[in-house]
């Protein structure tokens, strides 16, 4: 045995709460569910060790940055939304990025009871710098692949992404998607 799992060995793991779902794609789940664990834990590890380059920042904060960086200044319910993570915690890391000096507090000038956080001179610098790692080490590892196969992995990762995200948003309870479509509206 070569210890790849072929259609058939993966099959017999697959068990009978299927969903209605067909055998064949309930494998290709299960290939791709495997994959993505590897996949996720791979990347946890490139992200702590990219992060040694840029000591004065913890990695949780990247995607803070990121979405400030993009959409400009937001509220914190904003950028939780687009991080999917809870507004405790987006809270908790921005107050720690306040501290920090790379981002800071303005008056949400449509709403003066609300603040918006935005990008500072340094955050917007620190942004640069993590971007400059992460492209850095992608160009490295795809190095030695045809640009074509990059393009169709980039196309195919942002269709499953946007998937995934209206799968969430379809699925979460209605007070959450009340909550989400009145934030979309009041942000």
């Amino acid at each position: 045995m070569s210890g790849t799992a072929t259609p058939t060995d993966l099959s017999a793991t697959v068990t009978d709460s299927t969903g209605g779902m067909p055998p064949e794609k309930m494998v290709s789940a299960e290939r791709l569910g495997d994959t993505f664990s590897w996949l996720i834990r791979v990347l946890t590890k490139a992200k702590f060790r990219m992060s040694s380059e840029l000591p004065e920042i913890e990695p949780s904060a990247f995607p803070i940055l990121a979405v400030l960086h993009r959409e400009g200044p937001s509220r914190t319910s904003t950028i939780a939304e687009r991080v999917h993570a809870d507004v405790s915690t987006i809270s908790r890391q921005t107050s720690a990025l306040v501290q920090a000096g790379f981002i800071e507090r303005q008056a949400d000038p449509n709403d003066g009871r609300a603040c918006l956080l935005a990008l500072t001179e340094a955050g917007h610098e620190i942004h640069e710098r993590v971007r400059a790692v992460r492209n850095r080490w992608l160009a490295t590892i795809l190095q030695h692949w045809p640009d074509d196969d990059v393009d169709r992995l980039v196309t195919l990762l942002g269709r499953l992404s946007d998937d995934i995200t209206r799968n969430l948003a379809a699925t979460e309870p209605s007070a959450e998607r009340n909550r989400a479509s009145h934030t979309e509206r009041t942000a």
